[in-house]
């Protein structure tokens, strides 16, 4: 009986490790993608909205550099005290390693990498927690000139906040079907939000989840769950932070929150016509939730 209990305890472990070692629809990767994109391409260049000198994903590109690779990193110069002070020091960490490190002049709150052969964007700054996207070939020039300031599109991927709300905005209005977004930071007057008002008057379910320590600090949040709850819809307040939208088929991920202002930011949005693809963002939705 010992023996028959340590092999299903055995193979049931076996089933667990494999299940989490599954990986993510495509154009979904990972984390571990990333950094390994960062220790074999000969030439990097990397920007974040924030980077502290002590992050793994800095000891990297310290290492890269070290290699001989062409490393690059461009760091936000705009943005909240705490953003600048670790950019600061990362950059003076990285440069005597030989890394080239520029402070942006312009709001960039988009992380992304370009290696060799892969162009990879995040909705974190290089954590472990994040979601990352592969993208496909032709976005690569796009996310280059993004990183240094000038903003585009390719498809349905975009590299700045107005216009990945749009495109996030249209997805939505383009089904029939319920709808499910999660925003950081959460506010009134910008194309989601208004989007929103238009589906609940339709007598489509939406559900909003907006991160807590965040909404407990927003007048613009407590306005617009204000309105969108007198409207209908349901507004949940959770801990994660990630930026997502389902409704049925067709979905989106990005780094743009649903909130006015900073409508020049350089950011990422992508919207995905893929059922696989919003299947899994839904099901990561739901644990956000819970």
């Amino acid at each position: 009986m010992m023996k028959h209990a340590i092999l299903v305890l055995t193979l049931l472990l076996a089933s667990v490790g494999c299940s989490s070692a599954t990986p993510p629809p495509a154009p979904f990767t990972t984390y571990q993608h990333a950094l390994a994109t960062i220790d074999t391409s000969s030439s990097i260049i990397l920007s974040a909205y924030m980077l502290s000198p002590n992050s793994r994903v800095t000891r990297h590109l310290a290492q890269a550099a070290a290699r001989g690779a062409h490393v690059h990193v461009v760091l936000t110069g705009e943005g909240f005290g705490y953003a600048l002070r670790d950019n600061r020091q990362t950059a003076a960490l990285l440069t005597k390693r030989g890394v080239r490190v520029q402070l942006s002049d312009y709001p960039l709150h988009m992380k992304s990498l370009i290696g060799d052969h892969d162009t990879i964007v995040t909705d974190t700054n290089f954590t472990a927690r994040g979601l990352y996207v592969e993208l496909p070939a032709g976005a690569r020039a796009t996310v280059y000139h993004a990183i240094l300031g000038h903003t585009g599109f390719y498809g349905g991927f975009t590299t700045d906040k107005a216009s990945s709300l749009r495109v996030e905005a249209a997805a939505l209005a383009s089904t029939t079907g319920p709808i499910t977004i999660e925003s950081e930071s959460f506010s009134d007057h910008n194309p989601v939000f208004d989007v929103l008002l238009v589906a609940i008057a339709r007598h489509r379910s939406v559900d909003v989840l907006a991160n807590a320590d965040d909404a407990a600090h927003s007048a613009s949040f407590a306005r617009a769950s204000s309105i969108l709850g007198a409207a209908g819809v349901h507004v949940h307040l959770v801990r994660s932070d990630e930026k997502l939208a389902v409704s049925n088929s067709v979905c989106w991920a990005g780094s743009s929150n649903s909130s006015r202002g900073l409508e020049s930011q350089v950011d990422w949005g992508l919207r995905l016509d893929n059922a696989a693809a919003c299947t899994w963002l839904a099901q990561r939705i739901e644990r956000n939730r819970s």
